[in-house]
């Protein structure tokens, strides 16, 4: 059976590979879409859609790798694929960015990202259909498989660890303690600083709004505290926080 631009349909044969979890490592994957390419083709204009639309979901950004291992195709010619977001703020084909709907780019590539900006605009939902482009016309009998494999970009590593106080350790209210803390990644150029209740957590005190993040805070308290407290290490946009042992700060 011919398969060709101007008529016929391939049947599309999806095999998802089993999810990865590596939560230690962060490295998740999500299926892998494969289309086998058996039979004769017709190609038209140079160029031919092997394959009907493919609907996926992504639960996060993602690099995508796509390969072809094809017989049968005269030298030079190029497998790839057609993605975009199948949402419903832009006409098919487009994806959306800053507001506005753009034609789409990825037409028959092979390496690409939808980054984390791209995610967030278009959403979880996307198509694909596997190409033939850079073909002379006439018909061949190809024989193998596209694969379309799909890599979690990981987000950068970024974490507040807090040294100081040391846990269980006891201070007295009118005498400085230090509160001394390590960082790593992009937490920022400054942190926030609260003293938190363990009987009372939505009581937390704030000690510094804005401080330089150079890891170290001279603080007085003023007054002690019943039962136990720790000291809290936030980014400003409050995604990084690292926390004290708990400690005692006792009446003068």
């Amino acid at each position: 059976m011919k398969k060709s631009l101007l008529g016929g349909a391939l049947p599309i044969l999806l095999i998802f590979a089993a999810l990865s979890h590596q939560a230690l490592l962060g490295m998740e994957t999500v299926p892998t879409i494969t289309i086998p390419l058996q039979g004769a083709y017709a190609v038209v204009h140079g160029s031919l859609r092997v394959s009907g639309e493919i609907g996926f979901n992504l639960p996060f950004p993602v690099n995508v790798a796509v390969r072809a291992q094809v017989q049968g195709a005269p030298p030079g010619t190029q497998f790839g694929v057609d993605v975009w977001p199948d949402n419903p703020a832009c006409p098919k084909f487009y994806w959306k960015a800053q507001g506005h709907c753009f034609p789409s780019e990825f037409s028959s590539l092979t390496d690409f990202a939808i980054d984390e900006v791209m995610f967030r605009d278009n959403g979880r939902a996307y198509k694909l259909r596997a190409l033939l482009n850079n073909c002379p016309d006439g018909e061949y009998v190809l024989n193998g498989q596209i694969t379309v494999a799909f890599t979690r970009i990981l987000s950068p590593l970024r974490a507040i660890r807090v040294t100081a106080p040391a846990a269980n350790s006891v201070h007295a209210a009118g005498q400085a303690l230090v509160i001394a803390w390590t960082s790593i990644g992009a937490v920022g150029a400054s942190v926030k600083i609260r003293l938190v209740p363990q009987v009372e957590p939505q009581a937390a005190q704030v000690i510094a709004a804005s401080t330089a993040n150079d890891g170290a805070f001279s603080w007085t308290p003023a007054t002690g505290f019943p039962g136990k407290v720790w000291i809290e290490v936030r980014s400003l946009d409050g995604k990084v926080i690292g926390k004290s042992g708990l400690f005692t700060i006792q009446p003068q």
